[in-house]
C-alpha cells in the first residue's frame, strides 16, 4: 500500500474535493519536472487541505498528516520524502505526562528531526491573529528574537530551514487568506534544487 494512502486513512483528507491547476495536472502529465514527495504538517484539517492542493498544484505528491493524531509518523515517514513543510505551533500526539497549558512550538521537533536527516525544512505559521497578543506571539518571540533575527539580521548566516511567517499583522485581509503554502511550496523547492 503507497504511503499516500495510509496516511490517508490516520487523516481523511478529502482529496476529491480539492481542485487542481490545468498546468500543474500538464506538467505532471508532460513530465516536465521531476514529481517530489512532499510532507506537510499541520494540525488543522482546512490548512492541511490548503497545504495538499498547493503542493499538487506544483505538480508534486503530497503526504498530509495532522501531527495531534500521528507525530511518531511523521518521525518515521520523513526520511522517505522530499522535504517537509511544517507548522510550527502543535501538541504532538505522543506527549505524554506533564501535558503543557499552553500549545508548544512543536514544530521545532519536526526541523530538528528534518536536519539531522539533511532533508530541507519549511516553516509555514502564522503566528497573529488578533491586536491583542497574537495568536501565539508570546510563545514564540522567543525564537526569533534569539535565534531567527540575529542570524539573519545581524550575523548574516542565513537560516537552515525557510520561516514564513504570514498572516503577521492584524490586518482584515491577512487574517482572511491565513497561511501562505503555494509560497512555502515554492521556498522548499528553492531548498531541493
Amino acid at each position: 500500500m503507497g504511503s499516500h494512502k495510509y496516511i490517508e486513512k490516520l487523516l481523511p483528507i478529502k482529496s476529491s474535493k480539492v481542485q487542481y491547476s490545468a498546468a500543474a495536472a500538464e506538467t505532471k502529465r508532460q513530465g516536465k519536472e521531476k514529481s517530489m514527495k512532499i510532507m506537510v504538517i499541520d494540525d488543522k484539517y482546512q490548512e492541511l487541505e490548503k497545504a495538499e492542493k498547493a503542493v499538487k498544484d506544483a505538480g508534486h505528491e503530497c503526504i498530509a498528516i495532522n501531527p495531534e493524531l500521528a507525530f511518531l509518523k511523521i518521525l518515521e515517514k520523513m526520511s522517505e520524502v522530499d522535504g517537509i513543510i511544517t507548522d510550527l505551533m502543535f501538541c504532538p500526539s505522543n506527549i505524554v505526562g506533564n501535558y503543557p497549558t499552553e500549545i508548544p512550538p512543536g514544530g521545532l521537533l519536526v526541523i530538528i528531526h528534518a536536519i539531522s536527516l539533511s532533508k530541507p525544512v519549511v516553516v509555514c505559521t502564522n503566528c497573529y491573529e488578533s491586536e491583542q497578543d497574537g495568536h501565539h506571539g508570546k510563545t514564540i518571540s522567543w525564537i526569533h528574537d534569539s535565534y531567527i533575527g540575529p542570524l539573519l539580521y545581524e550575523l548574516k548566516l542565513g537560516l537552515p530551514f525557510d520561516w514564513l511567517e504570514e498572516g503577521s499583522g492584524w490586518q482584515e485581509e491577512v487574517k482572511k487568506r491565513g497561511k501562505n503554502w503555494p509560497k512555502a511550496v515554492e521556498a522548499l523547492l528553492q531548498r531541493i534544487k
